[in-house]
Order: structure tokens, then sequence, then C-alpha cells
């Protein structure tokens, strides 16, 4: 018998374990996207971090992205309530 063995996705944070993880990457093959596969990775994430005051990810602008986040208990930086949160990027 020949097992093989697919890489589905992979996802990636940083975290000091003091006060905030960053998730830096979700990563899902196409094909298993709308799966849950994404929703699972970062579900772990969250896990391993659940002790953290902070979970901050932030992403591209493609569709799907914010309805995405907002699913896993995210919410956008402006909408973040008593009042907004900064969050800063930038890229090279």
């Amino acid at each position: 018998m020949v097992l093989a063995l697919v890489l589905v996705g992979l996802a990636s944070a940083a975290s000091g374990a003091a006060t905030i993880c960053s998730v830096q990457d979700i990563l899902v093959d196409p094909a298993f996207r709308k799966a849950g596969a994404g929703r699972a990775l970062l579900e772990a994430v969250k896990k391993r971090c659940e002790h953290l005051r902070q979970l901050v990810l932030i992403t591209d602008n493609q569709s799907g992205q914010r309805a995405f986040c907002q699913g896993l208990g995210f919410t956008e930086g402006p909408d973040i309530r008593p009042e907004p949160a900064r969050v800063f990027a930038q890229f090279r």
C-alpha cells in the first residue's frame, strides 16, 4: 500500500509569548478552499495562543477575506469598539 500525503494548507504565526500573537500566513490550496481547511488552521493557532491578550491577522483585500475573518471572531480595526484600533502595515 502506498500512502500519499497532500499538503492542504499551512498557517504561520509569531509571538513573543507575552501578549500578542501575529498570524502571518494562512495559505490553503485552492482545491480545498471553502471546505473548512482555513478555519481549522486558524482555530489551531487561536487555541495555541488563547492565553494571549491579542491575536492579530493582517490580510490582503481579496474578496471574501473580511467575511472569513469576521466568521472566526475577528473585528476589522475601524470597527473595534469601544474605540477603533489602529492597524499599521508597510508593504514593500
